[in-house]
């Protein structure tokens, strides 16, 4: 689901993926513990190239980083 909402952000914006160069995703209840969960919606963005990551999990760390 992540995934599709940045390649929708990335249709309705005028920023080619090549442009952006972070990535940061947060979660209050990971899927998993390891790897992150921005390691995990990168992983499904082919059409992003080699970029910085942040991933937070937990109530108060994802809404810090909001």
């Amino acid at each position: 689901m992540a995934a599709f909402a940045v390649r929708d952000a990335i249709s309705q914006s005028n920023l080619e993926p090549g442009a952006i160069d972070l990535l940061a995703c947060a979660t209050t209840l990971p899927d998993l513990l390891v790897p992150g969960f921005a390691s995990t919606v990168h992983g499904e963005l082919c059409e992003l190239s080699p970029l910085e990551i942040v991933s937070t999990q937990g109530v108060g760390c994802a809404g810090v980083s909001a």
